[in-house]
Formats: structure tokens, sequence, C-alpha cells
């Protein structure tokens, strides 16, 4: 398989261009411009999280999208899902996607803080199978910010651009880490680093940063237009599933952006870790 390098001015601009008019239809940003990601300074994170009052259950509104950054086509079945339960075999709560892609879910809120400190799962035919993550855990109604929902479409994309069958798709995990503003915009300089223990120099590993429009191949990780993905992760011999702790540093200052998170990877899956500030 030729290297991350020699995709990313060459084959794979092509390829995306000619299927999907761009390869930053790949995660749902297609719809802003390659200076929409805002500095770090802008990021909002600083204040903290206000006191709230504790609740029982919330109310939340979660916009889907899909190729290009367009809202998901068709009415759209999404599953809240207890953290400790990865296949989601019972589901909290059920949503679907109205006209404009949004889908109302009430989900109970966890004591002492209230948190939904659960995930939404899309596992539908037509799409590949994703589980979402947002990170301050919610605690109160709120619309947040948009989740991707990965088409069938995208993922032959993928197999094109990348020269990775379906089935070595099928068989690692993927995640996808989307650090965005209170404007609900990307930001910009925020580099995700893997831990050690997970195995990057395997071939079929690749990652892709959005970067002056398109999500290519690179060897930097630094999410340059607001987000980074990790393709083809191998997990453990006989582990379908395998939690990591994933930081997000700054990368002008190596800080860390927000304190490590715990992040399930799942075989044949793609995890999004959506990190935003508290509306």
């Amino acid at each position: 398989m030729p290297s991350a390098r020699a995709y990313a001015a060459s084959a794979g601009a092509v390829a995306c261009g000619a299927l999907l008019a761009g390869c930053d239809a790949i995660v749902g940003f297609g719809d802003l411009p390659p200076s929409a990601a805002p500095p770090l300074a802008e990021a909002c994170f600083a204040g903290g999280l206000r006191p709230v009052e504790p609740k029982t259950e919330l109310v939340l509104r979660v916009p889907f999208t899909e190729n290009g950054g367009v809202a998901v086509s068709g009415p759209l079945e999404v599953k809240a899902c207890e953290v400790f339960d990865p296949t989601c075999e019972s589901p909290l709560s059920f949503g679907v996607t109205d006209a404009a892609g949004v889908a109302e879910l009430i989900v109970p809120a966890a004591p002492p803080a209230g948190e939904f400190l659960g995930f939404l799962r899309v596992d539908r035919p037509g799409y590949f199978r994703g589980s979402t993550f947002f990170r301050p855990p919610p605690r109160v109604d709120a619309t947040l910010p948009a989740a991707i929902a990965v088409t069938d479409q995208v993922v032959t994309l993928l197999t094109m651009v990348l020269g990775i069958d379906r089935a070595t798709l099928d068989e690692r995990a993927h995640l996808a880490v989307l650090p965005v503003t209170c404007g609900r915009q990307p930001v910009a300089g925020i580099e995700p680093v893997l831990p050690p223990e997970l195995d990057l120099t395997d071939s079929s590993t690749v990652t892709l940063v959005r970067n002056a429009g398109n999500l290519l191949p690179g060897q930097n990780v630094t999410a340059a237009d607001g987000i980074v993905v990790f393709a083809n992760l191998r997990l453990p011999e006989g582990q379908d599933s395998w939690p990591i702790t994933l930081s997000l540093i700054d990368q002008a200052t190596r800080a860390e952006f927000v304190p490590p998170q715990l992040v399930p990877l799942r075989r044949g899956e793609v995890t999004t870790l959506v990190v935003a500030p508290e509306p």
C-alpha cells in the first residue's frame, strides 16, 4: 500500500474530488470554508463548567450529518446507550431524525452531577456502525454539536482512496476527534495523542487530517481545520472493545486542551469524540 505521505497531494485528492466533490465530505464539515476553524484562544473552554441544578433526565437534540455536511437523508434511528453497554443491547432510549436531520432523545442523567455519561449509536443499513461521545458529558437540556453518520458511500470512497478492502475496515477500529467551540465551529491547532500501546506502525493504519478544506492522509496529526481521523486501528487479539485514554494537546503551547478522555474503541465501528463547551 502507498504511504500516507504519497496520498496527500496526489491520487487521494483526485479520487475524492471525482466521487464526492472533495474529501472533506467524509467528515461532515464540507460546508465550512478552510478558514472557518478559529484559533484555539477562541475555543471558550477557559471558563470551566458553571453550577447547574442536577437533573434525573435530559432532553438532547442532536443534528446528524452525512456526506458533505448535509443533514441525513430520510429518517435515521438513533439509540442512546449506557457507557458499559458497548453494543447497545439494552438502549436507554430512541430518537428518529426529523426533516432537518435532528434527533431528540430523552436520556437518564447520572448522579451526583446529573450527567449523561453514555453515547449515541447508529447501526442501520446503509451506514457504517458508529458511536458518538460528547465530552464534557451533557448536564443540561441542549442542542448538541452535529454528530456524523458515516454512509456506505463514504466507506466505499475510503476503500478506494486508501487502498484498503472492506473486510479490513470491518476488522479494525476507527476514531474521529472533533473539538468545537461555543459557536459549534471546529477548533484549529489541537493534536490528539493516542496511548503508546496502540500500534500505529501497521501499514493499514492511516491518519486523516482536514487541511485546506480536504480530509486526506497525512503525517501531521494536528487538527489544522478542526478534525483528525485515525482509520484502521489494530485492537489487541481477541478484544472487540478496548478503552483507551486520549490526550488532546494545544499544538502551540503543548498544554492540555481538556483533561485526558477515556474513549472505547470497537472493532468494525467508528467512535466519534465530540469535545465541546457546555451550552
